[in-house]
């Protein structure tokens, strides 16, 4: 009896520790599939191909297919570049890796001196034709340059097929007409969504959604995915929500926000006098205005 009591806790703890595993296996990386070729469209197998961005260096050879594989690379941009003995350097700047996307990039060389160097442009393919997903994925150039809320749940509502989620609140939106507790998030590989509710953030049983503080300062990259998804995604009868942080640098840096609202401008109101009634008098208050700045310091 007391074997299979034992025998019954151990599978328990197997079957809990399989799971988190199970959700713990979300994906926050992206591939690049490197092809290099010369000017006839041929392949060049054994050439060293080198991506590089202020978060490392990666090195792979080409093989006989004349492409290179880069896997679990971190969303952002990158820089390519393909050296071959015969051969011109090849280089593609600011290469745009998304989250659970293979990138793929054609390098075309030209026969001279590897000294010599020839840059490639427009050589990353946005749409991966491998991948079933319907996605959306926005990095954090897209929120520098835009009118949007600095709040991290703002984002979500880039995608289409996003809509408010009611009575769930602004923080649980309604995914491709799922609940606002019927998603998946996922923060750097992690599933933080709400356990008791299915909520992101905090969630209380009387006063509802209460969010999070979380700001698009620290965010890198936002995925909203609303169909199509792997089965390594659970928990999600609406849509998934992926995100990943920033990395940090050697350097220091921070920025500070600041908003200032309109002033109110005063109703113009007339007044009788004896000698007749008075125009009203013209608003004095200053011209509304809102503005917003941002001062970043590097050392």
């Amino acid at each position: 009896m007391k074997f299979r009591s034992v025998l019954l806790l151990f599978v328990c703890v197997l079957f809990t520790a399989l799971s988190g595993w199970a959700q713990g296996g979300q994906v926050t990386v992206g591939m690049v599939q490197v092809t290099v070729e010369d000017a006839t469209g041929a392949v060049i197998p054994g050439a060293k191909v080198t991506m590089s961005s202020p978060m490392g260096s990666r090195t792979l050879t080409t093989d006989e297919r004349g492409m290179a594989l880069f896997g679990g690379v971190t969303p952002g941009l990158w820089t390519i570049r393909a050296e071959v003995p015969g051969f011109k350097a090849a280089e593609a700047k600011d290469v745009d890796v998304r989250i659970n996307v293979r990138t793929p990039v054609i390098l075309v060389m030209e026969p001279g001196d590897v000294t010599q160097t020839v840059e490639v442009t427009a050589a990353a393919i946005a749409i991966d034709p491998g991948s079933t997903n319907l996605t959306a994925s926005h990095n954090d150039t897209l929120y520098n340059t835009i009118p949007i809320g600095r709040n991290l749940t703002n984002t979500f509502y880039l995608g289409a097929g996003v809509n408010d989620g009611g009575g769930t609140g602004f923080s649980n939106p309604s995914i491709s007409g799922g609940s606002g507790l019927e998603n998946l998030y996922v923060l750097d590989g992690v599933n933080i969504t709400n356990t008791g509710f299915g909520a992101y953030g905090t969630y209380h049983r009387v006063f509802g959604p209460i969010g999070s503080g979380v700001t698009t300062s620290f965010i890198q990259e936002v995925q909203v995915t609303t169909g199509g998804f792997e089965a390594n995604y659970g928990q999600a009868l609406g849509g998934v929500i992926n995100v990943t942080t920033k990395s940090g640098s050697n350097d220091f840096h921070g920025a500070i926000y600041g908003t200032s609202p309109p002033r109110p401008c005063p109703r113009p109101t007339a007044r009788s006098t004896p000698s007749g009634p008075r125009k009203a008098r013209k608003c004095t208050a200053s011209t509304s205005m809102t503005s917003a700045w941002r001062r970043a310091a590097t050392s």
